[in-house]
């Protein structure tokens, strides 16, 4: 979820989901900051110990945890997507001296 709601540049392999609206207003900077802290918490405090305990779960505190993991599922759905554009490498590409360039004369 951090990785996921990072407000770092999408990376290879790690794409990051961004709150709507420009990214320098205060309240789009909170609600992203918030999403990072609110869905890395969630994940440590429900769905780690979930996955690892046994029996049943008192019905409340089910619904309480179901409660706050679909505000994740509410962001996520809400939320775009910013995907990792790898660089254009321009090395490989090579014009033909006097071709197609702006400098080249034309010859009649």
């Amino acid at each position: 979820m951090a990785q996921a709601f990072s407000t770092k540049e999408p990376e290879r392999g790690k794409n990051r989901l961004r709150c709507p609206g420009h990214s320098k207003r205060e309240t789009v900077r909170s609600q992203q900051e918030g999403a990072v802290a609110f869905a890395s918490g969630c994940m440590q405090l429900i769905r780690n110990p979930a996955h690892h305990m046994t029996g049943d779960w008192n019905p409340v505190t089910a619904f309480e945890h179901l409660a706050a993991l679909s505000i994740i599922a509410r962001q996520i759905d809400g939320w775009y997507l910013e995907k990792y554009v790898p660089p254009v490498d321009f090395s490989s590409v090579t014009r033909e001296e006097g071709v197609n360039t702006p400098t080249a004369k034309a010859t009649n």
